[in-house]
């Protein structure tokens, strides 16, 4: 027998227009006769206690959101499970991705128009993925399903904040012409996987995702289920070239360009003396961290996903 489901509704999501979808979810529930409790937030981590308290009562949990939204969810699920101990009967995560940069599903295709999500939630599909740790300055830890960037990268997530009258990949590329002139390369000495280097890094992004910012490839061979981050590490560089190394990376296709290396690992540790920022799934961390620490956790979450969607 089923159990109930645990939908989170973020309002918030892509600048408020969130708040549109509550009653087609509600409505959507309802008609399939889902036993459900359902949650609409109204600030961040106000979900965090609820999804781990219902990680091992409920059938799914359901993240009606953006990656943010994602985060936080998966964040309450990891936490439960370290709780509990035990990986076994825990809630599977859905995603009605009703966010501006919706850049997980593309992972696990879970396509982005309301109606075809809720016929890919409705089969029940899951497959196991993986799930990252990180831990900052020894006493900061969290879990993250998509990606950690680190650097130029997480400051123009710290610029996109600021910027409210845009959608989707226009907040990314505003906050990454204003950072050109505001950000300096610090000096980091990086360890991935046992190869070490040191030197002035513009960015490094690990991913378990491949793709970032709304549309953003920087770890285009990341994939969710193997085991193992991706990782790229970009040197610091001029602004003309950062510019045309970014319209690479919109597509993917910088991993032949000089000053950029990918490698892949299942441990990153990350130093500096210098002030690093920091952003999970696109949520800040910190603009202050100087020891960083990563590692992959297989298998850590059954995700509900699609097949052969059009998305």
């Amino acid at each position: 027998m089923n159990r109930k489901w645990f939908v989170v509704i973020n309002p918030a999501s892509n600048r408020g227009s969130g708040a549109k979808c509550e009653p087609e979810i509600r409505h959507w529930l309802d008609r399939q006769k889902i036993d459900h409790d359902v949650l609409v937030t109204t600030q961040s981590s106000e979900a965090l206690p609820y999804v781990i308290e219902k990680t091992y009562s409920h059938d799914v949990i359901v993240a009606a959101g953006g990656d943010g939204t994602v985060h936080e969810v998966i964040n309450g699920m990891m936490q439960a499970r370290v709780k509990n101990g035990k990986t076994d009967d825990m809630a599977a995560l859905g995603v009605l991705p009703i966010g501006s940069g919706n850049d997980f599903v593309k992972m696990i295709n879970i396509p982005v128009h309301l109606q075809k999500a809720f016929s890919v939630l409705e089969q029940k599909k899951t497959m196991p993925v993986d799930v990252g740790q990180i831990s900052v300055d020894g006493n900061h830890t969290r879990f993250f399903n998509n990606n950690i960037g680190v650097g130029f990268d997480a400051y123009v997530n710290y610029e996109s904040i600021k910027i409210k009258h845009l959608r989707g990949v226009a907040i990314y590329l505003t906050a990454v012409l204003k950072s050109l002139f505001k950000y300096k390369p610090p000096f980091m000495r990086v360890d991935i996987g046992g190869e070490k280097f040191n030197r002035n890094i513009l960015m490094l992004t690990i991913g378990n995702g491949k793709c970032s910012g709304g549309g953003f490839y920087i770890t285009p061979n990341a994939k969710i289920d193997d085991g193992l981050f991706d990782v790229c590490a970009i040197d610091a560089m001029g602004k003309g070239r950062m510019l045309s190394s970014l319209v690479k990376v919109m597509k993917g296709a910088h991993l032949n360009v000089a000053g950029v290396m990918l490698r892949r690992a299942t441990e990153v540790e990350i130093h500096s003396e210098e002030a690093l920022p920091i952003h999970a799934d696109g949520e800040v961390v910190t603009l202050d961290a100087h020891e960083i620490k990563l590692k992959i956790i297989p298998s850590a979450l059954h995700v509900i996903h699609g097949n052969h969607i059009a998305l």
